[in-house]
């Protein structure tokens, strides 16, 4: 039986998925949290930033969605 160190391709890609993953989330999770704020008084123009942003990570994931 043969022992993996935990650091081939697949652990690799798995990391870096992860990464993006985590990076996705967080910027939908502030999209979203900027989209709540703008009934109370929050700006549409800070919106359309997070929008972007998240937009970007998307992109940076799935090169197909530019």
């Amino acid at each position: 039986m043969t022992q993996h160190s935990g650091q081939g391709p697949i652990s690799k890609e798995v990391s870096t998925l992860r990464a993006e993953r985590g990076a996705l989330w967080v910027a939908l999770r502030n999209l979203v949290d900027q989209r709540d704020s703008l009934g109370r008084g929050g700006s549409f123009e800070l919106t359309d930033q997070l929008y972007c942003e998240a937009r970007n990570v998307l992109a940076d994931i799935d090169p197909s969605t530019r």
